[in-house]
């Protein structure tokens, strides 16, 4: 077995003394992997008969970064878990008015005879 070139170790990438380890072509090396699979499964028919073939992917037009929660809960029918004001659905949006903090403590105060 030859001896590890300087700074090198087994199943490591090689590194130089100046620097982090070098990973030349590995992300070139992966994109082609990645295109065999995808050729391969093109041919295989696996991308035949798609749900949405040909249509426009649903909800990209409005950023939601909960997209994906959402898709989860609707597609497995998660219901109970969440508090009810967040369980609605279809209707108009919650909206609670905004209240004067100072406002409140003082009528929690005088209820509390303080």
């Amino acid at each position: 077995m030859p001896a590890a070139a300087a700074g090198e170790t087994e199943g490591s990438a090689r590194t130089d003394a100046a620097g982090p380890p070098r990973a030349a072509g590995r992300m070139e090396q992966r994109a082609g992997w990645v295109e065999v699979l995808v050729d391969q499964a093109i041919a295989r028919g696996e991308f035949d008969h798609l749900r949405l073939a040909g249509k426009p992917l649903p909800n990209l037009a409005r950023h939601d970064p909960d997209w994906w929660l959402k898709a989860c809960v609707e597609r497995e029918h998660v219901s109970g878990v969440l508090p009810e004001a967040l369980q609605l659905r279809g209707g108009p949006p919650v909206v609670t008015p905004l209240r004067d903090v100072e406002a409140e403590v003082t009528a929690w105060r005088e209820r509390r005879g303080r």
